[in-house]
C-alpha cells in the first residue's frame, strides 16, 4: 500500500478504482510505451486512483494491491474499445462532488500534475527550464 505523488509515477492494475473531480474521455489513443491502442481518460482536480487487483505479467511497472496515485491529473490508458460509464457522488470532500469509475480492464495510470500544495510541503517548487517543466528543490 504505497502512495505515489511525484511526476511520471505509474501503476499498472488489472482493476483500479478511480475518483476526481473531472472525469474526461478523451478516445481511442496509443499508450506511448507500449504502442498498444488504448482508452484515455484524464483525471483532473484531486484525482486519485487506486489498484484493486494487480496484473500478473506486467509491462511497465509492478504494484501491489492497495498502491495509490494521488495528484491534481492523472492520464488513464484502459484497454478497451467501449467507453466506461462514470458516477457522480456528492460530498466526497466535504463540499464537492466527484466523478467515480470502476476500472475493470488492464489500466495503466501515470501522473501528469502533482498536488501543488503537497509539493509547497515538500520544500519543492515548479521551475522551468527551456521547453520543460522540473521540479528545483527550494534552498
Amino acid at each position: 500500500m504505497t502512495k505515489f505523488v511525484d511526476i511520471g509515477d505509474t501503476i499498472e492494475a488489472e482493476h483500479a478504482d478511480a475518483v476526481s473531480r473531472v472525469i474526461k474521455w478523451k478516445g481511442l489513443k496509443a499508450h506511448p510505451v507500449t504502442k498498444d491502442l488504448m482508452m484515455l481518460y484524464e483525471c483532473d482536480r484531486n484525482s486519485f486512483i487506486e489498484a484493486t487487483k494487480v496484473c500478473s505479467p506486467f509491462q511497465i511497472c509492478e504494484c501491489q494491491i492497495g498502491d495509490q496515485l494521488e495528484a491534481d491529473a492523472i492520464s488513464v490508458y484502459i484497454k478497451t474499445k467501449r467507453k466506461l460509464r462514470t458516477y457522480v457522488k456528492e460530498g466526497i470532500s466535504g463540499r464537492h462532488g466527484a466523478q467515480l469509475m470502476d476500472i475493470r480492464n488492464r489500466s495503466i495510470s501515470t501522473i501528469k500534475t502533482p498536488l501543488p500544495n503537497l509539493m509547497k510541503c515538500l520544500g519543492v517548487k515548479r521551475g522551468v527550464a527551456g521547453d520543460k517543466n522540473i521540479l528545483i528543490n527550494k534552498e
